[in-house]
């Protein structure tokens, strides 16, 4: 299984791309809030960094962050169901916090660029 992960920003192209995909998957955004009462709309909030695992260009695995009243809060963390049991949420989770810890030892509150990895 071929699969990247990229750390996005709200406000990207790509990151509106992506969140538009999953709003369209009514199934998915049942489930979404059936396995961990959460919704696309945390998604949307300028501010919220987003490390994403694709697989064929379709978000697999996910963890968001952003900065409220000074500290890093993690949200809509998930897993599609067909993609479970494959690591791909760490990916994204190693990604999220690789991320936050360069750029808090850099002095930076969050990511304000994408940072493609290979996974």
């Amino acid at each position: 299984m071929r699969h990247r992960v990229t750390t996005l920003t709200h406000g990207q192209p790509e990151y509106a791309e992506l969140l538009d995909q999953i709003r369209s998957d009514t199934t998915l955004v049942a489930g979404m809030w059936d396995d961990a009462e959460s919704r696309p709309d945390e998604l949307d909030v300028p501010g919220t960094w987003w490390s994403v695992a694709l697989v064929d260009g379709v978000p697999a695995a996910w963890c968001a962050a952003r900065v409220e009243g000074g500290a890093l809060r993690a949200l809509c963390n998930y897993e599609r169901a067909g993609y479970r049991g494959q690591g791909l949420y760490e990916v994204a989770y190693r990604e999220r916090h690789r991320t936050v810890r360069a750029h808090q030892a850099a002095g930076g509150d969050l990511p304000v660029q994408s940072a493609d990895r290979p996974a």
